[in-house]
């Protein structure tokens, strides 16, 4: 039996108000009904008060609906209607239908958080418009990949597409992936490291601000898991790993040319059906605040970087860049871009050394994939949430983490996601993952 999601939003990723759907567009019910006709379809209690009466229980499909109390459907429940506690219930219930190969997830909001680790298709009707509401899409992480797309023009003149997603089955060879992730102390992180890459398996993993030397770094323990590391290690500060899949060739540590005893930089050559690609690990400079010794100091390797990379650019047409750049790239990336203005990591300064950096033949490719950011906050995505004042809750965050990629890999780029399971866990680093794909 194959597991199912189907929904429809907004640009900004309603699919919700006040228990219904903001919008009433034909096209997309007469897709929906298309779709799910036939099967089994699973919904919340919520999903199924907002449905008309007249189409309750929708028709042509064995409904199951999902409640705390499941006999408020007493002497309703029939074939084509049952009532259960659980989605674990509610799924094998469909499973006992036999000849049926699918059963299709119809709402809502929690339903489809919780069963899209188990889904392996989902479908979305992508609206072209902004609407206010209250419950909102899963974000699908960067396992999802777009499969087909087909846009339409409603009746009213309104664009939409039906988006077909399906979930990549683990190690699938035509694609590499690339993530980067600020641990805050490896030490303290590495239990949490090994259970993220057991379920993302990247090729990739760029780690910065380690806060160990090289003779602690827990090589043994990252191998036994199926990775190869190159360090760079620092006491207390700093620190920089990049953990990878394959063997990797010409490793180079800091920024040559630029004498620095702080460990920020490691670089290393990894194998690809494209063709070698280089990687850059970076830690950048934090800077402390404009007008400081720190900050002076930050942009001189600013600018040292740069140097760097167009020597690298030079030599090597695929390069990826990653990791805690400390720069957010404008007002999007900010959770109080009017209040922080000029501060630590929004000053233009800073933000004209990363335009500058991209313009040297890079695409910054959370951006490149999400060309549209939320001017929301509570809608903003970001990498990195203070500790204090309940920062990640609140989602007072920043956007600081990047994944760059050549003009050369840019056509190859298939998704750039921000995971931000990993700031859930018990003691978390105060940044998550960033994960991007290429397609090879």
């Amino acid at each position: 039996m194959q597991i199912n999601l189907i929904w429809a939003q907004a640009h900004n990723r309603v699919i919700g108000m006040n228990g219904t759907m903001p919008w009433h567009i034909p096209e997309d019910l007469a897709h929906f009904k298309r779709t799910t006709l036939g099967a089994p379809v699973i919904m919340g209690r919520k999903t199924w008060d907002s449905l008309p009466e007249r189409f309750r229980p929708l028709p042509g499909r064995m409904n199951i609906v999902i409640s705390r109390q499941p006999d408020f459907l007493a002497g309703h429940t029939g074939i084509d209607l049952q009532a259960v506690t659980s989605l674990q219930a509610a799924l094998d219930m469909a499973s006992q239908q036999s000849g049926l190969a699918d059963v299709w997830l119809i709402g809502g909001a929690q339903m489809y958080a919780q069963a899209l680790l188990l889904a392996n298709k989902v479908i979305v009707t992508e609206i072209d418009a902004h609407f206010a509401g209250d419950a909102y899409a899963p974000q699908l992480g960067f396992e999802w990949r777009e499969a087909a797309r087909e846009s339409h023009l409603t009746a009213n003149g309104l664009p939409i597409a039906f988006v077909t997603y399906l979930k990549a089955a683990q190690g699938d060879a035509g694609f590499m992936q690339f993530a980067t992730w600020n641990v805050n102390s490896l030490t303290v992180r590495l239990p949490q490291v090994i259970d993220w890459l057991a379920a993302h398996p990247v090729d990739v993993l760029a780690l910065q601000e380690l806060k160990m030397t090289d003779d602690k770094f827990p090589l043994q323990a990252l191998l036994d898991v199926g990775y190869q590391a190159s360090f760079f290690g620092q006491k207390t500060y700093n620190g920089v790993a990049l953990l990878t899949k394959s063997p990797v060739a010409n490793v180079v540590k800091n920024i040559p040319d630029f004498p620095d005893p702080q460990a920020r930089v490691i670089a290393a050559t990894v194998p690809s059906a494209l063709g070698d690609i280089r990687v850059v690990n970076a830690y950048f400079v934090n800077g402390h605040a404009p007008g400081t010794d720190k900050f002076d100091y930050k942009m001189r390797w600013l600018r040292g970087m740069r140097d760097y990379l167009r020597a690298e650019l030079a030599a090597h047409p695929r390069v990826v860049v990653m990791g805690d750049f400390n720069i957010t790239f404008d007002a999007a990336d900010s959770w109080d871009p009017d209040g922080l203005q000029e501060t630590i990591h929004h000053t233009t300064e800073e933000r004209d050394h990363l335009k500058a950096l991209l313009a040297l033949g890079f695409s910054d490719t959370h951006r490149q994939c999400h060309p549209n950011p939320s001017s929301v906050k509570a809608q903003k995505t970001f990498s990195w949430w203070d500790y204090r004042d309940f920062g990640f809750k609140r989602n007072r965050g920043l956007r600081i983490d990047y994944v760059l990629v050549s003009d050369a890999l840019k056509p190859n780029v298939v998704s750039c996601e921000i995971d931000t399971t990993p700031r859930k866990n018990e003691r978390p680093s105060d940044h998550t993952p960033v994960v991007m794909e290429l397609h090879l």
